[in-house]
């Protein structure tokens, strides 16, 4: 549902234990970095605000996704 996430990377989420909103919620920049750098993500999760989306979805779930972005989840 985090725009930016196809089933493709999920599953190598997956892989590395990462299957919850929250866990994405609570990355620290450190953490971005190295499953950007681990999955060579080419800076996707900045650019796609993973974090943010991740919170947000975690927090409300899709409804609240659409009040603060203005859009449907993926």
């Amino acid at each position: 549902m985090i725009s930016g996430v196809g089933p493709k990377i999920e599953t190598l989420l997956n892989d590395i234990g990462i299957y919850k909103f929250e866990q994405i919620a609570a990355w620290t920049p450190g953490e971005c970095a190295w499953v950007n750098g681990s999955l060579k993500l080419g800076g996707r999760i900045e650019r796609d605000e993973w974090v943010r989306q991740a919170g947000v979805l975690a927090k409300g779930g899709i409804e609240e996704y659409e009040k603060v972005f203005g859009r449907t989840s993926r």
